[in-house]
């Protein structure tokens, strides 16, 4: 937004936001969250014994 010198208004919410513009004119934000799973533990031990080196 700011390299396309597009106005917008920050908004402190949890989560990432994601600002939108359509031909250049701010339109909105969506934000993005999500929260850890209680079998994130066994995923990622599951995906360094596949081999998966940057988790």
């Amino acid at each position: 937004m700011n390299k396309e010198n597009i106005k917008f208004e920050i908004s402190e919410v949890t989560g990432t936001m994601v600002y939108i513009a359509i031909n250049k004119k701010y339109a909105g934000y969506i934000i993005i969250s999500d929260e850890v799973k209680e079998d994130s533990k066994e995923a990622i031990r599951n995906l360094k014994e596949i081999g998966a080196k940057k988790l």
